[in-house]
Formats: C-alpha cells, structure tokens, sequence
C-alpha cells in the first residue's frame, strides 16, 4: 500500500472514531410544481408505456415514486459551493495535494487542505459527514403523476422535426417523507444544511431534470430537527469540537448514553433571534499553487 493511502485511511477512520454528536433532520417535501426525476430506463417492448419514466423504487412491497438521496445530495452541494464561493471559499484538488504532501499531520487534511463543501459533503480523501435519505411517498397520501407530449428540434431549421414525438412521465403533485443525518458535524455545518433547506423552500434549489422548464420546485414543510450529544459535559448546542459552542442551556432530554434536544422550524434555527443564526463560517483558505 502506498503511504499516502494509508494516511487516508487512518483519516477516515480517526474522523468518526469517536462519536460525539449527530443531528436529524426530518421534514417533508410538497411539490410546488410537477418534478421528473428520470429512471434511465425504457421498455421497448411495451408501446403503452412513455418513452421516459419515472424513477421507482420498491418500499413494503409495493413500486412508489422517489426522490433519490443522490439527487437531494447532488443539488445540495451544488447550492453549497455558490454560496461559499460568495464568501471566498474556492474548490481545492484534496487527492492531488495529499499526495504531494504525505508527511503532513493528519487533522491537516481536513482541517487546512479540504474546503468547506469538501469537509461536509465529502471527497475522494475524507468521508462525507452528511447522509441523504431517498425520499418516499408520504403515508397516507397519494402521488398524482402524468405525461408531457414534446417534439424533436430540427437542427438546420430550428422548427418540429417530422415524426419525432417522445412522452414524459411526471409526477404532478405528491408529499414526500425526506430525512438528512449528520454525524460528528460542527456548528457552521448544521446552520449550512438550514440554509440550504430555507433555499429549497424558497425555490433557490430545484429537484430532477427539466427545471429550466419550471419543474422540480417543492416547499419544506412540518420539519424537525433533532440534536444528539453523547459527552457528559456539555449543556449548549456544541460542535464536533468542545470549544465550538453557541446560544444558552438547551432543555436536554437525558437517557443512559445520550440527551437529544428538539427544534421544530427554521425560523427557530435561523430566523430572528434563531439559535444558529449568528453561527461563523470558516475563513477562506489563502489560494496556493
């Protein structure tokens, strides 16, 4: 094994070696327009079907619409790094400079040689910190889908081409069950992911194909957030690090091994007065060669 494969992998172990805390976020998502989220497959032998399906997926034994955690984890990052971007965070090629720099500390890597978006979502040298959960048909409730009719573009004219017809399957409206876990996270990380779902419900962020159409907006809806801390010590909502503290006392709900606390809205995360409103981002790295 190559010595800069054995620091990563001592790196990614050593980062969640330890458990000390782990967050959830539990919400559902309304479609506040039709969304495709395509299954990238078609069935030529059956003529009745579209030309382009829906992804489906099998939960207690029955084929249901879903959102892919993949797709949620895809549009997330990507807002992340705009966003970051704007305070003068730029990507940084970890692979590349952990190899030219093996002998550093191994914290380093994460600590000084991963950009923000990396630290949370993860690359090809430390594991990501954040889980997306595919998201299911709410129980009890019913997915309406349906088809949209287009043409080919004829590439000389611009106009229809002649006998290029295709359908779309669509999901027209629906409530889905979605969840985000976080593990051993710090503090700008939690207020980051509550930023990001502010933006989805605003409709900054858009889910599967077709958005440039108006498709793929949803609203966040009845979300909760539960926070896990396993030290003994601790009272506020603290980070993975015990210095990284903010806000009051939280009333804790103490068991054997842990005490959770529980938020039921962003405006009490990141709205007036919200307890990770005020929480500092990372500096910007100085850009190196």
């Amino acid at each position: 094994m190559q010595p800069h494969s054995s620091l990563l992998c001592r790196w990614r172990c050593s980062m969640f070696k330890e458990l000390r805390n782990e967050a959830v976020f539990q919400f559902h998502l309304r479609t506040d327009s039709p969304f495709v989220v395509k299954s990238g497959s078609e069935d030529l032998l059956d003529p009745t079907l579209p030309d382009s399906q829906i992804l489906r997926s099998y939960r207690k034994g029955k084929l249901e619409a879903v959102i892919p955690g993949s797709s949620l984890k895809g549009v997330f990052r990507s807002r992340a790094e705009q966003l970051l971007k704007t305070m003068g965070h730029h990507g940084i090629d970890t692979f590349r400079r952990i190899r030219k720099e093996k002998d550093d500390v191994i914290k380093d890597i994460y600590e000084k040689k991963s950009d923000p978006v990396q630290q949370l979502f993860g690359s090809t040298a430390i594991k990501s910190r954040i889980l997306f959960q595919d998201a299911f048909p709410l129980e009890g409730t019913e997915v309406v889908t349906g088809l949209r009719h287009g043409v080919g573009i004829h590439r000389v004219t611009g106009g229809a081409a002649d006998r290029v017809k295709f359908d779309t399957e669509i999901v027209e409206s629906g409530v889905f069950q979605a969840e985000i876990r976080l593990t051993n996270y710090e503090l700008w990380q939690l207020a980051l992911v509550a930023w990001l779902l502010q933006d989805l419900d605003e409709g900054f962020i858009k889910i599967g194909s077709m958005t440039t159409r108006g498709f793929g907006r949803f609203l966040v809806e009845n979300l909760q957030l539960k926070v896990r801390d396993y030290r003994i010590n601790t009272s506020q909502l603290t980070g993975f690090q015990d210095k990284d503290v903010i806000g009051k006392a939280l009333e804790w709900k103490a068991s054997l091994l842990r005490k959770e606390a529980y938020f039921d809205s962003l405006e009490e995360l990141i709205g007036d007065g919200g307890i990770l409103l005020d929480v500092p981002f990372p500096a910007p790295k100085e850009a190196r060669a």
